[in-house]
């Protein structure tokens, strides 16, 4: 019940959201900090669209991503942007 509370609010705040966006925001409301990898895992949506998604929400303010590289492997975890979290619950 709480997730479908969340869509709603979501909705109002963004009412042009893509399905696998909203789940992508779902999954990282529970899951801060999530990888490519961990999302692509925890929502089922392939690897590339959620690339794809989560660079478009973070264009558009949503999410929030922290990068760092050790040698050649880059690692990319998003967090929901607080200020979108609070008008969002």
């Amino acid at each position: 019940m709480m997730d479908l509370e969340l869509i709603d609010e979501i909705l109002q705040t963004r009412p042009k959201l893509k399905g696998d966006q909203l789940r992508i925001i779902l999954f990282l409301l529970k899951h801060p900090g999530a990888s490519v990898s961990e999302l692509e895992r925890g929502t089922g949506i392939s690897k590339s669209h959620v690339s794809e998604n989560c660079s478009a929400l973070y264009v558009k303010g949503i999410l929030k991503r922290y990068e760092h590289s050790i040698g050649k492997l880059r690692r990319v975890k998003y967090f929901i942007n607080q200020g979108y979290k609070a008008k969002a619950i």
